[in-house]
């Protein structure tokens, strides 16, 4: 074995360990019904996955749990939403450089995107409660008259 070859199987038993530490760590952090007890906490180990997840590469389905990781723990720690988003983009960088694809800023379009179905989702919720609701039993004589 060449000396790249063996940092490299080096550095995967150092994150395969890491992953299992921090898992181990995650399971602590539930109840007995496999609950979180403490979401804000488990946020930064879910990050910190995602980390280890996105060095995988070249594995598609790798990149693709560490997204989700760090999905997670902004979901579970919102105000922890930039450090997070470094996360993401530093994964964007890397999926558009092994793609091939050009330079784009994937988690500013993902916000965008994110604030423009939030405002449909307003809206429609503004329409619908303008909506006139149909007497109860309306539907029921219409039903019983034909």
């Amino acid at each position: 074995m060449d000396h790249s070859r063996v940092l490299i199987y080096n550095l995967k038993n150092a994150h395969d360990q890491l992953e299992k530490i921090i898992a181990k760590k995650l399971r602590s952090m539930c109840d007995a019904k496999r609950r979180e007890t403490n979401p804000q906490q488990s946020a930064k180990l879910l990050q910190q996955l995602g980390r280890i997840y996105r060095r995988r590469c070249p594995d598609k389905f790798s990149l693709i749990r560490s997204c989700a990781l760090f999905n997670a723990a902004i979901l579970r720690e919102p105000n922890n939403i930039e450090e997070v988003k470094t996360d993401l983009n530093e994964l964007c960088e890397h999926v558009l450089i092994i793609s091939g694809a050009k330079a784009c800023d994937l988690v500013g379009q993902a916000l965008l995107f994110k604030n423009k179905v939030i405002e449909m989702r307003s809206k429609a919720s503004t329409a619908l409660s303008n909506v006139n609701p149909i007497p109860n039993g309306v539907c029921n004589k219409d039903r019983h008259s034909k």
